[in-house]
């Protein structure tokens, strides 16, 4: 799941606002970030864009729509995890 995909995940599900979507995705991209739904739940976190009682749901909420996504659309999923360097 890319960076931008996962942040409307939480814009869907109302734990981070439209207008903070361009910070959240830079964020993430920061290399100390590690390429886990936890991880980047914490980053958002730490970088105040999502409360600490948020922390394991906005997690929840990014792992869920990776799963959907690699369902509904696997050669993006696919893509995505070549992108990481993962697949």
């Amino acid at each position: 799941m890319t960076f931008e995909k996962a942040v409307q995940a939480l814009i869907a599900a109302g734990l981070l606002e439209p207008t903070q979507a361009q910070t959240a995705i830079t964020t993430l991209q920061q290399p100390n970030v590690e390429f886990t739904y936890p991880d980047w739940a914490k980053a958002l976190t730490k970088a105040g864009l999502i409360a600490s009682t948020d922390t394991d749901t906005a997690a929840d909420v990014m792992e869920k729509a990776g799963w959907a996504e690699a369902k509904d659309d696997p050669d993006a999923f696919r893509q995505g995890l070549e992108g990481a360097g993962i697949y």
